[in-house]
């Protein structure tokens, strides 16, 4: 049985947490998103994704992945500190441990807000 489970999250760190990732053309990002991937016991469809934005007040970093099950995407603004993500899968998984992943490659957040939902409607239908 699928088990539909969507979490999204943002994250705020100290803005220096970010230069590493951003060094050797995002390799630091995309180990982030292999990591992610590894972590949630998920495959993926597609290559990982990284886009650098210049827009004057939007600079940052898009990420995003296709997985067998569905998708991670995530959106980073370094000069905020900042970490937005969304992880929507229809197979179970544990949310702890892409918070623990988060932390491992950010460091310490100064505050999250995570909301889980449960997106298991078809006994309605």
């Amino acid at each position: 049985m699928l088990n539909h489970k969507h979490i999204i999250g943002d994250f705020y760190f100290h803005p220096n947490t970010f230069i590493p990732m951003q060094l050797d053309n995002n390799k630091g990002y995309r180990i982030f998103m292999e990591d992610i991937v590894k972590a949630v016991e998920m495959n993926t469809l597609s290559d990982y994704k990284i886009y650098d934005c210049f827009d004057e007040g939007n600079e940052g970093q898009t990420g995003c992945v296709i997985l067998v099950t569905s998708h991670f995407a995530w959106h980073s603004w370094p000069a905020q500190g900042r970490l937005s993500f969304d992880l929507y899968s229809c197979k179970d998984f544990d949310e702890n441990k892409v918070i623990d992943t988060i932390e491992k490659h950010f460091g310490k957040y100064k505050q999250h807000f995570v909301t889980v939902l449960d997106r298991n409607h078809d006994d309605l239908l």
